[in-house]
């Protein structure tokens, strides 16, 4: 289970990219998944892949301007 979050962390990450037709990364969706992430690896045991899993969901939380969701 944690090796799909494992290999998906990019595809989160790519979802706060910008191009040519997408002008403003998704923040609300990089959150979600990356509280999930943090979640399946925190059940796993991997820590450190669980705080860094939610520092990002911090962070994309704080960009979105949820700042209740941020410091939780």
């Amino acid at each position: 289970m944690c090796l799909k979050y494992v290999r998906s962390m990019s595809f989160f990450h790519f979802s706060l990219k910008t191009g040519f037709l997408k002008w403003k990364p998704d923040y609300d969706s990089a959150a979600s998944e990356y509280g999930k992430a943090a979640l399946a690896f925190k059940n796993a045991k991997q820590f450190e892949q669980a705080k860094d899993a939610c520092l990002r969901e911090a962070v994309a939380h704080e960009n979105n301007r949820a700042l209740f969701h941020a410091a939780k």
